[in-house]
């Protein structure tokens, strides 16, 4: 799983899914072994296109419910 230690102070939070690659931060995600063949990859990948760590967490959070969503809905197109 891809993820990010961020540190405030005394705290740490770990973020899932998200990666900086060459200063720009992107999500990535490994899809279900049941849409694999529907979606044609093992993973997703997309760009946040923001080097600002508060920038990425926010499109990060919006990316991944529009991620469940659309699986939800292929799952439901597939009858599953």
């Amino acid at each position: 799983m891809t993820s990010i230690v961020i540190h405030f102070g005394p705290m740490t939070a770990k973020v899932k899914h998200l990666k900086l690659r060459r200063g720009v931060y992107w999500y990535v995600r490994k899809i279900p072994a049941d849409l694999v063949s529907l979606l044609g990859s093992t993973y997703l990948q997309r760009s946040l296109k923001t080097r600002d760590l508060h920038t990425a967490l926010r499109s990060l959070k919006q990316l991944h419910a529009d991620t469940e969503l659309l699986w939800d809905n292929a799952r439901s197109n597939l009858g599953i």
